[in-house]
């Protein structure tokens, strides 16, 4: 509402295409049709990919944050900042999520981070 005259593209991970008993429509049985339906999108600002191995992932970040001019804000975006400094990787190469109880294994603003590096950045990882 706070930006009605702009376009909205809604990007995120192929999860979100699961489907799920959301709402009691029959044509409304999964997240990114919700996110659709509510804002009034159509079919090509929905921009979903498969998310990669984390270990292709994290050398994609990590290559994004080394080549690319990115700034951000500590003040708007002190959650993202958050979990880039306490985000950990399990021995196995997987992110220590576990425990949604735990602030520090939650990582939503870090996931988003990936999720649109991925999507808009994915073509440079020197991994694929």
């Amino acid at each position: 509402m706070a930006y009605p005259n702009c376009l909205y593209i809604v990007c995120g991970d192929s999860s979100g295409r699961n489907r799920n008993a959301l709402v009691k429509e029959q044509d409304i049985n999964n997240y990114y049709k919700v996110i659709k339906k509510q804002l009034k999108l159509n079919a090509g600002q929905l921009q979903y990919i498969q998310n990669p191995l984390i270990e292709n992932n994290q050398v994609l970040v990590n290559f994004c944050f080394k080549f690319l001019d990115i700034k951000i804000n500590p003040q708007k975006c002190h959650q993202l900042v958050f979990d880039i400094e306490f985000g950990e990787i399990l021995p196995e190469g997987k992110l220590k999520k576990g425990d949604r109880e735990d602030v520090k294994q939650q990582l939503d603003a870090l996931d988003t981070m990936r999720y649109f590096f991925n999507r808009y950045f994915g073509h440079l990882n020197p991994i694929k």
